[in-house]
Order: structure tokens, then sequence, then C-alpha cells
């Protein structure tokens, strides 16, 4: 499923390889734009049964079958394609973005340097700083860890608000000092005043916040390492959802923190 928005932005009139693997080429394109992060589990079967039409159709000359198809062609035609695509909306994209999130975009990159660089033109239309993460799957697991320190600074801010609030603290004094303190950290710019203002129009779900936080605890279980922070970070997470639902922002998890009697009643 991607959205329309996306769709719109990406979708050029088929040629003979889009034709037929169009989901492949979305999918690709999406991964490159937000990037992709690997589940390790099953969520669903997909049985691809005898009558199959993409599977087992009847073509000019015999039979299409898609496992005797040559996927690297198919794939090296369709990053050929995103290719002259983003180089021919580049503008459009970067409006996409809007200039001042795209100037500041950093990209995680992973692989060869001499296939990095070869993309380098590429890679500087979808974000200008970029850095070399390491080997094929590093960037990944660098953007998880990240996360982990940005979701818990997260959390940090909003115990540290209501925290003053019940020192009797001016919050908008509060947060004008912690911003030049040593505490410092950009989601006081980016989630501090929605905190304060009880503003949670999201511009991140908070229900998507909690997925990265169990994704990060799956993979950090499976290595036999506790994360206490993290893991309390995601019980808050939890309750911000009971108390706010799960389309409400990240900065939601403020209300899991104050006091009973100052938290929203729950959504219907």
């Amino acid at each position: 499923m991607f959205r329309r928005s996306f769709v719109d932005l990406v979708l050029v009139p088929p040629n003979e390889d889009l034709r037929l693997y169009v989901d492949f080429y979305l999918s690709t394109f999406a991964g490159l734009l937000t990037g992709v992060i690997a589940i390790h589990e099953a969520l669903y079967a997909y049985r691809m049964h005898g009558g199959n039409k993409h599977s087992n159709a009847t073509v000019l000359g015999g039979r299409y079958n898609s496992s005797t198809q040559p996927w690297e062609t198919v794939r090296a035609n369709t990053l050929r394609l995103i290719r002259g695509v983003l180089e021919g909306k580049a503008e459009a994209f970067r409006a996409a973005f809007g200039e001042g999130r795209h100037d500041e975009a950093m990209a995680l990159v992973a692989g060869q340097p001499d296939a990095i660089e070869a993309a380098a033109k590429v890679l500087g239309i979808i974000a200008p700083q970029r850095v070399h993460a390491g080997a094929i799957g590093d960037a990944s697991r660098t953007k998880l860890a990240i996360n982990l320190i940005l979701q818990n600074n997260r959390a940090a801010l909003a115990e540290g608000i209501v925290f003053a609030e019940s020192l009797g603290l001016d919050p908008q004094m509060f947060l004008a000092t912690a911003r030049r303190s040593a505490a410092y950290s950009k989601v006081m710019d980016t989630k501090g005043s929605k905190m304060l203002m009880r503003d949670f129009a999201p511009q991140s779900h908070i229900s998507q916040t909690l997925k990265d936080a169990e994704l990060i605890l799956g993979e950090a279980k499976r290595r036999n390492l506790r994360l206490p922070v993290t893991s309390a970070q995601a019980n808050l997470l939890r309750a911000a959802i009971a108390l706010c639902g799960p389309e409400c922002d990240s900065s939601a998890i403020i209300e899991a923190i104050r006091p009973s009697h100052l938290q929203p009643e729950k959504p219907e």
C-alpha cells in the first residue's frame, strides 16, 4: 500500500518492465526515499496458486513463469528508470520534501564506496548530506540505534517538563532555559512546544514510534541484551496510546507522565 501523493510523484508512463513490475518499482523507490527496516518475522502468508495470471500466464512463445525471469536485468532496468525520474523531477522532489527539510536531510548510505560514488548525483537529489555507514545493512542498523536515542531523548524531555511544572516553574521559561543548557537536544525544538500546548496533531504518529521501539527491543532480545530505558519508554508509549489514541503525535508521550487528574479523557 502506497500513499497517493507518493504514487503521483514517482509514477511514469509504463515501459515493458514497469508494466509487469510496478510494485517492485514503487517499493524500491519508496525505500530509497524513506529508508527500510527489515522485520524478521512472517506477517502474512502468500499462496501462488496454479492458475495465477502472473506466475503461469500464457505469453507469445510459451508460458510466463516468474521464477525463471531474469531478475537482475529487471532490477537494473528499474534502477535506471528510478534514476531518470529522480534526475528529471529533482525540483518536484525538493518541493515534496520541503526546501528546509531537504537541505537538512542526511542519508545513511551503505555499500561499496565506488558504487556509492557512482550514485552520487542521484543521492544528492534525495539528500544533500550523506554518511557512509559501512556494509550493506549497516545503514538500517545505524538508523535503528539512532532511533533509540531519539525516542529516549523525547521521553526525557517530557519527564523534565512534567517535573518542572510540579516545581511550580513556568513551562515556557523552563523550555527556553533547557534549550540553552547542556541538556539541549533538537527534540526540544521539534516537540517541546507541542508538549506544552498539548498539540498532538501528528507530525510523527505515536503508533509508528511504538513500532520502532518494539523493533529495537526485538533486535536486543535476539542478542540477549537488556535495554531498560527503552523498555520503560515503550511502556510509556503504550500508556499514551491508551490515553490519546494511536494517530496522535509522538509528543503525546508526556500525557503518560502527567498526573492522572491532568490527563485528557480517553478517546472513544
